[in-house]
């Protein structure tokens, strides 16, 4: 084996290597330097074009979420103070106001069976932890009415 090619002679140019395009270029052969940048620069125009598409789903989501989000957790909000004067008018057990924390904790309310496989929810007005808790405070209520 002779090292013979690897060195250029004084009467040689240097030519760098050239390549196919790849589909980037229409003009012929690119220089693999040029075929390096303009892959680079797709790659980056990919990434941004992609990273733009989820800011805007993003904000999209959040808009159309945060007001179902806001009237769930006005309820829960409702539904924990009604439990709370029930317990200090000793009309519900400790066990029962702390059952109700622990089910209408956000973690528990947001659960992702309460969702469709597009992560909308499926009945926000017929959540099964607020509709047992809302029930359970109107029976405690209209008990307390029949008094």
């Amino acid at each position: 084996m002779t090292f013979d090619d690897i060195w250029l002679s004084d009467d040689e140019e240097y030519k760098p290597a050239i390549t196919e395009n790849y589909g980037l270029d229409d003009n012929g052969p690119v220089h693999v330097d040029l075929l390096s940048l303009k892959r680079k620069h797709a790659k980056q125009g990919y990434l941004d074009g992609i990273s733009k598409a989820k800011e805007e789903s993003l904000q999209q989501g959040f808009d159309e979420g945060y007001p179902i989000g806001a009237r769930m957790g006005a309820r829960i909000g409702e539904i924990l103070a009604q439990l709370k004067i029930l317990l200090m008018q000793s009309k519900i057990s400790a066990e029962d106001y702390d059952s109700a924390f622990h089910e209408l904790n956000i973690k528990k309310v947001l659960q992702t069976d309460f969702f469709d496989s597009k992560l909308n929810m499926l009945d926000e007005r017929e959540h099964p932890m607020i509709r047992k808790w809302m029930t359970f405070c109107e029976s405690k209520r209209d008990l307390q009415s029949q008094l």
